[in-house]
């Protein structure tokens, strides 16, 4: 499996540009862009209005003590939103193929198998709670490849405070951290 070196977003409010210090609270949104592509983006509390349009989830967390230096998955239904977004965009896609693998890796979703297809592999996985299987053609990646999905991974998908699992859940099936 490939290995990934995880770098933190900045600390900065999108709204404000203004930075958010170590022990304030913070909301982040994943926004679907123009073109279909997905933005992470930080607010401070005071510029929180709520989820911005088209968002697919969004977390609140908490800027650490700059000694703290973990860095940590934001919940998993939003881990899983963002899945089915790139998903529906391309199965095909190296985004979707590391995406896949990691969310295997971190047991959010199940190997089920590996098919042959045109000479091509495909993997079948499954998200275990809804019984929806997914197939993720492999890709071969190249190391400049891997760097450029680390990075747009780690700008979406981390954040410095572990944010809890057990979160409210709204009709679309979106944790939403409680107050």
């Amino acid at each position: 499996m490939i290995e990934f070196d995880f770098k933190r977003p900045t600390r900065r409010c999108s709204r404000t540009e203004q930075e958010i210090r170590p022990g304030e609270f913070f909301y982040s949104a994943l926004i679907e862009g123009p073109n279909g592509e997905l933005i992470r983006s930080d607010f401070s509390e005071q510029a929180w209005e709520g989820p911005p349009a088209d968002c697919i989830g969004w977390w609140r967390s908490r800027i650490p003590s700059l000694d703290q230096g973990r860095v940590y998955w934001v919940p998993r239904s939003v881990l899983l939103a963002f899945f089915d977004h790139v998903y529906q965009q391309s199965p095909r896609d190296s985004l979707t193929y590391v995406t896949a693998l990691l969310l295997v890796r971190k047991k959010i979703l199940i190997w089920h198998e590996t098919l042959e297809r045109d000479g091509r592999q495909v993997l079948v996985i499954q998200n275990p709670k809804t019984k929806t299987n997914y197939e993720v053609e492999s890709v071969d990646l190249t190391p400049p490849e891997v760097e450029a999905i680390q990075q747009n991974l780690a700008s979406k998908l981390f954040t410095d405070q572990q944010v809890a699992e057990d979160a409210e859940v709204d009709e679309e099936g979106v944790d939403h951290a409680p107050s």
